[in-house]
């Protein structure tokens, strides 16, 4: 029988927790103008699972989000 170290397990969720927060921000960067929120709540998703490959998933399908132009003619 295969013993699962409780240790191991706490070190693998903190790991997950912080993938889906790190690559939420990365996703949407350009999608959403609050990528930090976005981040946060991807964390927060991350402690079920599904729902933050479901998270992941709307970000990454969401259309990008129009910028005011820098140079003004």
């Amino acid at each position: 029988m295969m013993d699962i170290s409780t240790t191991l397990l706490g070190q693998m969720a903190i790991a997950w927790a912080v993938l889906c927060a790190v690559s939420s921000y990365f996703l949407a960067r350009k999608k959403v103008r609050v990528p930090v929120l976005a981040a946060v709540l991807g964390l927060f998703m991350s402690l079920v699972p599904p729902f933050a490959l479901v998270y992941m998933a709307v970000l990454a399908f969401l259309r990008p989000e129009p910028r005011p132009s820098q140079v003004s003619v």
